[in-house]
């Protein structure tokens, strides 16, 4: 397939099918497995080849790899259309700063680990919101999950990073939680991200 000239939307099955139907686990770092059905729901109506999906893999892979061995976070940004690596940068354990060339005119998916496990961050969310070169943003837990998120046609207008880190203080303050229970904490994080999602008209999963 022509990256450049056959692009869809893809289905679950069609994905599954540019995979040449691999039923194994496509990664498998440390006993952590990814299948081709977790990159098949994540990526389902994605317009891109199996150029593409097959970057995509490799950068689940990467960041999930360098997450276990470092623990630390790593963001890789691959170009929607041509699959091109455009940006990749290391971080700390809670965090990853990046940016996309300022000439760059393209579209975007980045992939980044997040070795608490933790859903998207009010900055994740914050970045995903004004920067319009990013069409979709995906995270790879340190345990296996994935959390992605995708822009429509339409979008609302950039969010407030502030008001993001006080909804969540918010959300904390009214949970009732006393102590650092990683569960509990979570379902905070699923609910918040849930809600921010829903306000903003985004395509939102979890794996």
């Amino acid at each position: 397939m022509n990256v450049h000239t056959k692009q869809k939307s893809n289905k679950y099955e069609d994905i599954i099918n540019l995979l040449h139907g691999n039923l194994e686990n496509l990664i498998d770092v440390n006993n952590v497995t990814i299948s081709v059905f977790d990159i098949a729901y994540i990526y389902e109506g994605v317009k891109m080849g199996d150029t593409v999906i097959k970057k995509i893999i490799s950068a689940h892979d990467k960041v999930l790899t360098y997450g276990l061995q470092q623990g630390n976070e790593m963001l890789v940004a691959i170009d929607l259309l041509t699959g091109e690596t455009v940006e990749e940068s290391y971080g700390t354990a809670h965090a990853v700063n990046w940016q996309l060339d300022k000439d760059y005119r393209g579209k975007v998916i980045t992939i980044h680990n997040h070795p608490s496990n933790a859903n998207f961050s009010p900055t994740d969310l914050f970045t995903f919101s004004v920067e319009k070169r990013v069409y979709m943003s995906v995270i790879q837990c340190h345990d296996g999950r994935i959390f992605s998120l995708r822009k429509r046609a339409k979008q609302c207008k950039p969010l407030s990073k502030e008001m993001l880190e006080i909804k969540l203080l918010e959300d904390f303050k009214n949970s009732g939680i006393k102590s650092a229970d990683d569960i509990k904490i979570n379902s905070i994080l699923d609910k918040y991200v849930f809600e921010i999602q829903q306000e903003n008209n985004w395509i939102y999963k979890r794996r």
